[in-house]
Formats: structure tokens, C-alpha cells, sequence
């Protein structure tokens, strides 16, 4: 009985929040889905970067101009952000010949649900993964 209770309370508080009236915060079930659709899209991000390291392996260190390079050979295709589902990763893709460095960005404002600035998180060749300024 107890827990039928606490679970109607804790769905009414995630509703509330998912509404807008009340706060975001560890135990909102939108919460943990903003969580775990920012953790899937740093991971995206990580697997762009592997890509990208194989793929300059096999080109005399180069990186290559466009993500869509990447397809077939080291990725199956450029991945899409979990938490709106489209590619924000390619148009905000930027490398450079003079020193060889790439920058991968999840472009927009995707995870302000779990307080990510716009165009964050980022994956750049110097610094490894970027959540924040």
C-alpha cells in the first residue's frame, strides 16, 4: 500500500515537472530520460572521435572534411542525437589540415534538460569529451 502511495506521488511530481510547474531533479522520470539520452549522445560523440582517429590512420594523418566520409568504412552511418532524433552532429563538424584537430558538436539546444549549455556536449582531438565551456 505503501508503495502504490509513493508511487502515485512520485508520478504526480514527474508530471508536475515534465509540465513545467515544478523543478527538474534526481527522482523526475524526465529527468533520468534527459540523463540518459545525454549520456547516449556523449557516447555518440566518442564513437564519431574513434571513427575519426581510424579514419586519419588510414590517411597520412589527415581528418576528413565531412562526416559523411566516415560512411561505410568506419561508421554504419553518422549517428543521430537520442534526445531530438536527427543528425545535429555533421553540420557542426569543423576540421582543421594546419594542426591536424576536429571538433564534433551536438548542435542546438538538446540536453537543457539536464543543464548542458547550447551545443554541448562536444568531442574535440585535443580535449576528449566537452560538457561544458
Amino acid at each position: 500500500m505503501v508503495l502504490g502511495i509513493l508511487a502515485l506521488v512520485v508520478f504526480g511530481l514527474d508530471r508536475l515537472a515534465h509540465a513545467g510547474v515544478a523543478p527538474h531533479g534526481p527522482w523526475c522520470v524526465a529527468h533520468r530520460h534527459h540523463h540518459g539520452s545525454t549520456t547516449a549522445c556523449k557516447s555518440n560523440l566518442k564513437n564519431i572521435g574513434t571513427a575519426l582517429e581510424m579514419y586519419s590512420t588510414d590517411n597520412q594523418g589527415r581528418f576528413p572534411p565531412t562526416l559523411s566520409l566516415l560512411t561505410p568504412n568506419y561508421l554504419k552511418s553518422v549517428p543521430t542525437c537520442p534526445s531530438i532524433g536527427i543528425d545535429t552532429y555533421s553540420g557542426a563538424f569543423v576540421s582543421s589540415a594546419h594542426p591536424d584537430t576536429y571538433t564534433i558538436i551536438c548542435r542546438g539546444h538538446n540536453h537543457r534538460g539536464v543543464g548542458l549549455l547550447p551545443d554541448f556536449p562536444q568531442y574535440s582531438s585535443p580535449q576528449g569529451l566537452i560538457d561544458r565551456p
